[in-house]
């Protein structure tokens, strides 16, 4: 019995029909001479990542075709994209211990606890490779947009600190139970979370009080590695599994660096290089021989569009691409507003144009 297969990428078209079982980079790499995947297909890398409607994004060498499937590439400057941010990175197997080895395929979950957004990586353990990602809106958010509006909250209401800790668990519990619902595995089968995010993120992701990072001298309750059981989180996977925060360098330099830093193949980099993570926070990691310098700054009410008048957050319908030809919209949607990355093509087109002098003087109307 067969089943087809149609592959789309924004250049290219081709529907296949392939045996029951096909593997599906096998498949794509049939036809697509430039698809990305680093490993070959070893299932270690977690790069090889399509779009399945219906499945969501899958990593396509852990992939068996049994059913009827369009699967969407991404398209050549994703993929450029996508090879360059892994460039510089080191390939990690995980260790595994008894836990992982008593279960048949055990799961690890990373999870970066954004200001604004989460991101959640679901990792094979046995592998190593990533097999699906997934984001979330921190909910968190309605209680301010940037870290010093929560931890105002939490310092000025009763309950301030658990309601900024329940939503952040309640949303891990919903990406877990959600991926073993589509997956058809079970909670127990997930042994081991990593969680990173700025040093904020990480104190309201304990229930900790963070008034001490808002308040000279800005220190916060904890920077070292923290290791919690699932139990004590309410975090519902493996009873004997862990869940590991790893460590912030100061009340503003958080894990999420760390984490950055971390993942960095030194031998390919070199021993002299900037590192940038432009965020709701912003950091800057200047590393020499000598010594590692860094430094913060809050970015995001620049790069969402705060106090724009038309300005909003990079979700869909926000305008993130401008020229004179073409306007591109998040989600292919009807334009709402404009997020950071199209306010700066705006003004450079009207830089261009002329209709904004580099002094900030608006010379022209420019609608």
């Amino acid at each position: 019995m067969g089943f087809k297969v149609k592959i789309i990428r924004n250049d290219f078209s081709k529907e296949v029909k392939v045996d029951e079982g096909a593997n599906l980079l096998t498949v794509i790499r049939g036809y697509v001479n430039d698809f990305y995947a680093p490993c070959g297909g070893n299932g270690t890398c977690g790069k090889c990542r399509v779009f399945i409607p219906g499945d969501g994004h899958v990593t396509s060498c852990l992939f068996h075709v049994n059913k009827d499937i369009e699967v969407i590439l991404p398209d050549k400057k994703e993929m450029n994209i996508l090879s360059l941010q892994y460039k510089l990175t080191k390939t990690v197997i995980p260790k595994t211990g008894k836990l992982e080895n008593s279960v048949a395929v055990p799961y690890g979950l990373a999870v970066d606890i954004g200001t604004t957004t989460m991101v959640f990586y679901i990792v094979n353990l046995l592998f190593g490779s990533v097999v699906d990602i997934k984001t979330a809106v921190n909910p968190q958010i309605k209680y301010g947009a940037d870290v010093i509006s929560r931890i105002q909250y939490g310092m000025e209401n009763e309950n301030g600190i658990k309601d900024l800790q329940i939503p952040l668990i309640k949303t891990i519990n919903n990406v877990i139970n959600e991926y073993c619902e589509q997956n058809g595995i079970i909670n127990n089968d997930f042994v081991r979370i990593t969680i990173t995010g700025n040093t904020t993120m990480l104190h309201t992701f304990l229930g900790e009080d963070a008034t001490s990072i808002a308040q000279y001298p800005f220190i916060p309750v904890f920077k070292d590695v923290v290791r919690k059981n699932p139990k004590d989180l309410f975090i519902d996977i493996n009873t004997k599994g862990e869940i590991v925060l790893l460590p912030s360098l100061s009340g503003y330099i958080g894990a999420d660096i760390v984490a950055g830093l971390a993942s960095l193949d030194m031998k390919k980099i070199g021993k002299t290089f900037l590192y940038v993570d432009i965020g709701t926070n912003g950091e800057i990691v200047l590393v020499t021989p000598e010594r590692v310098l860094s430094c913060a700054t809050a970015a995001g009410p620049a790069f969402e569009g705060a106090n724009i008048s038309c300005g909003m957050s990079a979700v869909a319908g926000a305008v993130s691409e401008y020229s004179v030809n073409e306007i591109k919209v998040i989600g292919n949607a009807e334009p709402k507003g404009v997020c950071g990355s199209g306010l700066i093509d705006i003004v450079a087109e009207m830089l261009k144009t002329g209709a904004l002098q580099q002094e900030g003087n608006i010379e022209k109307d420019f609608v």
